[in-house]
């Protein structure tokens, strides 16, 4: 009777489990004030698998901005309510690890943005493929995330090489979109679009008017 309950016992009851948790989230984006906080969850790395349950994040020391919250998921929500630099760890857990990370949050005013040249033109004949061209996104913050949409032309593309704007001590004063156009099946014609840079945190996005000539 004493070896089937042991053999129970351990079908039951799980050996003891032992994770490792380690932050893949970096540097925090910085925030606006009285504009709600829209950076992406926080992220982890797990080696190894907890039977207890998943990574739960809390607020271990220091203080979030006045007005925002930290949900167990990883979420950051609300607004903050006024301008600083906020110091704060955050614990990942699972039930069976755990790890912990300072972060800084500066809360600042809105970022301006900055496209360089605001108007490019491409010319070639029908059938040809001109040259691609670089557009310098820039703006008064660091590691500001941006995202670009191109109007209604399928003749032209837009590429970021990182999609961010420099980190603070940057050699690079901007990051670079390459923009190229596209011929197949195009009539000699003249056309126009548009490429929108926006971010979230931005008062308001900037635009690049694109001009292909097809002789």
């Amino acid at each position: 009777m004493i070896a089937l309950i042991s053999v129970l016992f351990a079908l039951l009851v799980p050996p003891f489990v032992t994770t490792e948790i380690e932050f893949v989230t970096g540097d925090l984006p910085w925030a606006v004030a009285e504009k709600g906080y829209e950076a992406p969850p926080l992220e982890v790395r797990v080696s190894g698998s907890c039977p207890i349950g998943g990574v739960g994040y809390a607020v271990v020391s220091g203080v979030l901005p006045p007005g925002m919250q930290l949900s167990r998921l990883g979420y950051f929500s609300g607004a903050p309510l006024h301008t600083g630099e906020f110091a704060f760890t955050i614990r990942a857990s699972d039930g069976c690890g755990w790890t912990g990370k300072q972060f800084k949050l500066v809360v600042t005013g809105a970022p301006v943005m900055t496209v360089t040249p605001m108007r490019i033109s491409f010319e070639c004949k029908a059938g040809e493929t001109p040259r691609g061209q670089e557009v310098r996104i820039s703006a008064t913050w660091p590691r500001l995330a941006y995202r670009l949409i191109v109007s209604n032309a399928a003749w032209l593309t837009a590429t970021p090489e990182h999609g961010t704007t420099p980190r603070q001590g940057s050699a690079m004063a901007y990051d670079i979109v390459h923009v190229r156009v596209d011929t197949t099946g195009l009539k000699p014609d003249r056309y126009n679009a548009t490429i929108t840079v926006s971010s979230w945190q931005a008062l308001q996005p900037v635009q690049v008017d694109v001009a292909l000539t097809v002789n």
